[in-house]
């Protein structure tokens, strides 16, 4: 799997996309991401942003959240 995290001002880090590592495109509030496992790359995108998306976004190759250690809060 490869994640990405959004984390906005004074807040701690959100799993906003998760994705198989098999070119396959997920979506999640108006983000979207394709893993492209040739160029191993799963880049961001959305078409229309706005000033509530400023934030920090993490790319992670594996989950960086341990359930249970207070954490990112994992949104379905």
């Amino acid at each position: 799997y490869l994640f990405w995290y959004v984390q906005h001002l004074n807040k701690a880090p959100q799993l906003l996309l998760k994705g198989l590592t098999a070119d396959k495109k997920v979506e999640h509030e108006g983000f979207q991401a394709t893993p492209i496992k040739r160029d191993s790359s799963f880049h961001l995108q959305k078409q229309a942003v706005q000033a509530s998306d400023s934030a920090v976004y993490y790319c992670a190759l594996s989950d960086t959240v341990r359930e249970g250690c207070g954490g990112a809060e994992h949104k379905p």
